[in-house]
């Protein structure tokens, strides 16, 4: 338990100081997800009361540098906006995030298919599971390979494709995780995945 509490306390700071605007996204989703737990549950786990202390400190640290400070206010070389957050979402976060990291893509799909497998449960859902995991990595090495290749020609249009495919990807992820792992440790493994 407490390595586990000092592996989510120090990824939940180290992850807060890439960027400005993952650190602001990651601390909106600690606070989403502890409110969920607890409206949901009427308790909060201490992983994840770790994991939000851990993303508010990352984000202190990161906004007490003082040229983020003045991207945060707007009156530095950089600005922070959350007008272009869902553009940015779209162009940058998801695709980078995923598609990028075939490695990992391969990897992970390589694993979940053998916990699919080893499960032995034969339904629509695995069936589907296993499509996405196939697809997004083969496709994820494909454009590792030939990264010029795109869906359309309109770059709006490509990025949305990308990221609909790359939150596919991650939702399957997520169930697979939720059929495969115990009731009692669904939400922390769902939790550890994301981070």
């Amino acid at each position: 338990m407490a390595g586990s509490i000092c592996k989510f306390f120090s990824t939940g700071i180290s992850v807060q100081l890439f960027s400005e605007h993952v650190t602001i996204f990651v601390l909106l989703y600690a606070v989403w997800v502890a409110v969920y737990t607890l409206v949901r549950y009427r308790k909060l786990p201490v992983i994840q009361v770790n994991f939000l202390w851990s993303s508010i400190l990352g984000a202190y640290f990161m906004f007490s540098n003082g040229g983020y400070t003045k991207a945060a206010t707007g009156t530095g070389y950089k600005k922070i906006s959350f007008n272009g957050m869902p553009e940015q979402f779209i162009s940058k976060i998801w695709y980078h995030l995923l598609i990028n990291n075939w490695v990992l893509n391969v990897i992970l799909a390589g694993i979940l298919l053998f916990l699919i497998i080893k499960r032995g449960k034969k339904n629509f859902l695995t069936a589907e599971m296993s499509v996405v995991f196939c697809g997004f990595s083969v496709y994820s090495v494909f454009h590792k390979v030939y990264p010029q290749w795109v869906f359309d020609s309109n770059e709006m249009l490509n990025n949305g494709i990308n990221t609909i495919l790359a939150i596919l990807f991650f939702v399957n992820v997520l169930l697979c995780i939720w059929n495969v792992v115990d009731k009692n440790e669904r939400i922390s493994m769902c939790i550890s995945c994301y981070i």
